[in-house]
């Protein structure tokens, strides 16, 4: 709109003065006040339809190189909201917010069976500004490999894997990078593992020095969370860990705390309501971005500042936020630090059922763990547009009722009732009576002439309807689509879901071209909507696709997703 205006502007007071040069060369003798308008209205009416046009057309394309101004703030340290950082796993974490430089520059690949989240540690203590760990790091040799770190108790029914790890263009990391459950690891060298239990944190030493591992296989036994036993939590729990991780700063505004009660006041256990809180984001209006991200000012608190002023940022605001919330509280609650799950890059490429995902620094994330008594400590994920792997189940005594009502993973449990439907006969028979002899009385005298005007409404009535529907042909379509897959939420109706995205595009000028894959076509959406949906959603069409898998949990991401995309479509 600034160009606009200066567009505006300038054009009228260039066409006000040409002008008045035409008058003063030729000498011509004008009235300027009485022919104000004959002389004045052309101008404007030629400036605001250039105006129009120009603010109607295409935008320009993108630039095929990236900006570079961004990195060179960044490596100055300036930005105009704090320090421009480069994305990637940090061990500072003390301030957050700032812009943030994507680097999509490959970290590791790893050869495993499923995505999973590769945690390195967590942190405790929330100062208004970032995290850090309050107490002194106290690490132990582990021996032969065994991992001595667990986050949830051996109660949690699990199942074993294992998992091929490789750093590339040796990057390495100060820390092990590992999926929940770890139990062993191996590598080539000889290699000395130390844990530290608190933050979960592993790090490794050849001959009595620190050396980043290049290549490992590590053991890990998959965790299945049971939501049934989470459901019977309320608010007991050991006394250290409610002192280590319900803290949260004496100067934090306590509109947080009451926000935190006014989404969770409706459920009366914890499950319930850390889902609540996790939830939250997706419905009010919260943006996942990574530009113009916001850096609080002195005296003023990151989370509270995310929560009610800017409600745009990425994965530090939105854990740190979910963390600050749950231990308002009471609720023990930690923020961690690791990857995502990454790209997949090969299906079962050596024929053995494993695949090959690509973790690079744009996948370095932060997510919440909230503690449960006989459970552990339990991964959720705030941030629009991720997918926690975490797997949920409901135990023996609701899984009859879920096997036949196909109860979503992560509905709570929750077994939908029926409505119960009885419709009042004695209505019906009313609605049924026959017309009295008065009405069939005038019916018959009614003027002839009506027939004609009412026939004529009738059809101009359909011919506007008719057009109002193929005005609107793709937003009923699209309507429609939605109900089916709110009705229905299976794989047929996802792939139906997703096609008709597809087909919208392509109405909106953004087709699939051929050749180009479903995860080119979904980076192209994300950077013209500048969002993160279509390639998580394209993800888990691939996942249903390629390996025929559709997991239930997946549903209300997927509704999240979708309504986020036609939103943004502006279907």
């Amino acid at each position: 709109m600034a160009i606009v205006r200066t567009f505006v502007f300038s054009f009228l007071a260039l066409g006000m003065t040409s002008f008045s040069r035409v008058i003063q060369k030729e000498q011509i003798h004008f009235a300027w006040k009485k022919n104000a308008v004959r002389w004045l209205l052309p101008i404007v009416l030629i400036v605001s339809v250039a105006s129009l046009v120009g603010y109607a057309a295409p935008n320009k394309a993108e630039p095929k190189w990236p900006d570079p101004v961004p990195f060179l703030q960044g490596m100055a340290g300036t930005g105009g909201n704090g320090p421009i950082q480069k994305v990637g796993y940090g061990e500072d974490d003390s301030r957050l917010g700032g812009d943030f430089v994507q680097d999509k520059s490959p970290v590791f690949q790893a050869k495993i069976k499923d995505q999973q989240y590769w945690r390195i540690e967590s942190k405790e203590t929330y100062t208004g500004k970032g995290w850090e760990s309050s107490q002194k790091a106290n690490f132990r040799q582990e021996i032969d490999g065994i991992i001595s770190v667990r986050t949830f108790s051996t109660e949690v029914t699990t199942n074993t894997h294992d998992a091929m790890v490789h750093f590339v263009n040796n990057v390495g990391l100060p820390k092990l990078a590992y999926p929940y459950g770890v139990s062993r690891v191996s590598a080539h060298e000889d290699v000395a593992f130390f844990s530290e239990q608190q933050s979960g944190s592993i790090f490794t030493e050849v001959d009595q020095k620190e050396m980043n591992l290049q290549d490992y296989q590590v053991y890990y036994d998959e965790p299945s969370y049971p939501i049934n036993e989470m459901q019977k939590v309320t608010s007991t729990d050991d006394d250290d860990v409610a002192i280590d991780y319900t803290q949260v700063p004496k100067e934090l505004p306590e509109r947080v705390h009451e926000l935190a009660k006014e989404i969770t006041d409706p459920y009366d256990n914890r499950y319930d309501k850390v889902k609540a809180v996790e939830q939250y984001f997706g419905k009010h209006g919260f943006t996942y971005q990574t530009e113009d991200v916001l850096v609080p000012r002195a005296g003023e608190d990151y989370v509270d500042q995310f929560l009610f002023e800017s409600k745009r940022g990425y994965c530090d605001n939105y854990s740190s936020s979910m963390a600050v919330m749950l231990r308002t509280l009471g609720i023990p609650t930690r923020w961690v630090k690791g990857f995502s799950a990454g790209e997949k890059i090969a299906d079962n490429p050596d024929g053995d059922g494993y695949d090959m995902y690509e973790i690079t620094n744009s996948n370095a994330h932060s997510w919440v763990e909230v503690y449960f008594p006989n459970v552990g400590w339990v991964p959720f994920e705030p941030t629009q547009g991720f997918d926690n792997p975490a797997d949920y189940e409901i135990q023996a005594e609701n899984q009859e009722n879920r096997d036949t009502l196909d109860v979503p993973a992560n509905s709570g449990g929750a077994i939908p009732k029926k409505e119960e439907q009885q419709p009042s006969e004695k209505k019906q028979q009313q609605a049924q009576k026959e017309t009295p002899q008065a009405e069939h009385a005038k019916e018959k005298t009614a003027n002839s002439w009506l027939q004609p005007i009412l026939i004529v409404g009738i059809a101009i009535a359909v011919i506007l309807l008719a057009i109002w529907i193929y005005r609107k042909r793709w937003w009923l379509r699209t309507w429609f689509i939605g109900k089916s897959w709110q009705k229905k939420q299976d794989a047929r109706a996802f792939q139906k879901t997703y096609q008709h995205l597809l087909k919208l595009l392509s109405h909106k000028g953004l087709p699939l071209e051929q050749g180009q894959t479903l995860h080119e076509f979904a980076d192209d959406v994300d950077r013209r909507y500048r969002t993160a949906d279509m390639r998580h959603l394209t993800a888990i069409y691939e996942r249903l696709i390629y390996r025929n898998q559709f997991r239930s949990r997946d549903a209300d991401e997927i509704t999240q997703l979708w309504k986020n995309l036609i939103k943004q479509i502006g279907a």
